[in-house]
């Protein structure tokens, strides 16, 4: 049983996603897998409230809508739990007891610990959130952290910088197991013939991605030495910054924002690209990375927590946080070097790390480790 604040839809498709991603690679590998949904989003996330119940590439999953928003975290894992254990009796009817529970991010963690004692089922948890990889967090969070970890059979993060951040903020050892890649997409680019050395990066454009810092750091090369161009993948509160950004700097011809994006549309876009840069202030780990590798892109990344694990020589360039001269830098290296970057090179590196069979082959070995399968 997967259990996840959500999945993705055609309005929200982030919602969930490295969580059904996971699902379906467990699924996949001959496991009975079910992903129940907890979505407490505010009521101006628009959906259907209440509950439903579907089947999503192949995994069969429960939703319970409810629109509580922002509240007290205790309260709010108070209304989760109701939710999840309303949601919890309808899969025992339909499928029996669960061998176990797999939880993502805290929240869902505490709100699963209390469901597992009750039942007597096993969970583990999957920690995504960059709010616990921040140095100072509040104690509210500590204290919804370490229930959701203490309880746990088994607590997994998705990067080693983040693992280091459990165990500091609540002394508890964790597992180092990255989020699952969708490799069969990005796998199928077919590397297109296009004008302009183009970089693209893909993101939430909210404050800590600091999307604004690409643009400040192309304003300092020269076009005649480097025509270039750079596509935005995204949407968020950080758009009119950007815009301003470019207009102010002169290369709003230079800088195509084209918003959200299915995944296909993306891969799409990889095809006629150079190189993906994101430059973000925190990552637990980089899923954007990883898949513009597997699209054959050599990758620009910031020493933000989670790139680190994986962002090597042979497949891109690090640069500090904050520090737009280095980024600058780093985009004329790699319109330098464009042709040591093999698209080959690049997928096995992704394919040998993060394929789905492989991440769900670790997993189950967790899995067995704590109930007789």
């Amino acid at each position: 049983m997967v259990v996840s604040s959500g999945i993705p839809t055609e309005k929200y498709p982030l919602l969930g996603i490295f969580e059904l991603d996971q699902a379906k690679a467990l699924a996949q590998e001959g496991n009975e897998v079910v992903f129940l949904g907890v979505d407490l989003r505010s009521i101006r996330r628009w959906r259907r409230w209440g509950i439903s119940r579907g089947n999503k590439d192949g995994v069969d999953y429960y939703l319970f809508n409810l629109p509580a928003g922002r509240l007290h975290l205790k309260l709010l894992c108070k209304i989760g739990q109701y939710c999840l254990s309303r949601l919890y009796k309808k899969v025992e009817l339909d499928f029996g007891k669960p061998d176990i529970i797999h939880a993502h991010f805290t929240e869902m963690g505490c709100i699963v610990s209390r469901l597992s004692k009750k039942e007597c089922v096993p969970y583990v948890i999957t920690e995504h959130s960059s709010k616990i990889n921040q140095y100072n967090i509040s104690n509210e969070l500590v204290s919804c952290a370490k229930e959701a970890y203490q309880n746990a059979n088994s607590v997994i993060a998705v990067g080693t910088t983040l693992s280091r951040n459990i165990f500091r903020h609540t002394g508890i050892k964790s597992i180092v197991v990255p989020n699952i890649i969708n490799t069969e997409l990005f796998f199928k680019c077919t590397r297109q013939q296009h004008d302009k050395f183009h970089l693209v990066t893909t993101s939430n454009l909210i404050s800590l991605k600091r999307t604004w810092q690409i643009i400040q750091a192309l304003a300092m090369i020269n076009p005649s030495e480097i025509d270039y161009k750079l596509t935005i993948i995204g949407d968020g509160p950080e758009r009119e910054s950007i815009l301003y950004w470019s207009k102010a700097l002169g290369l709003e011809n230079r800088v195509d924002m084209v918003g959200y994006q299915p995944r296909e549309a993306i891969a799409s876009i990889y095809e006629n690209a150079d190189v993906f840069i994101l430059v973000s202030s925190s990552e637990t780990f980089g899923v954007a990375y990883v898949e513009a590798m597997a699209a054959g892109l050599p990758v620009i990344a910031t020493r933000c927590g989670g790139p680190e694990d994986f962002v090597n020589e042979n497949n891109g360039l690090l640069v500090d946080v904050d520090n737009i001269t280095q980024i600058s830098s780093a985009i004329v290296k790699i319109y330098s070097s464009i042709n040591r970057y093999k698209v080959e090179n690049l997928r096995a590196f992704v394919k040998d790390r993060f394929a789905p069979k492989i991440i769900a082959e670790r997993l189950y070995g967790i899995y067995q480790s704590i109930v007789k399968i």
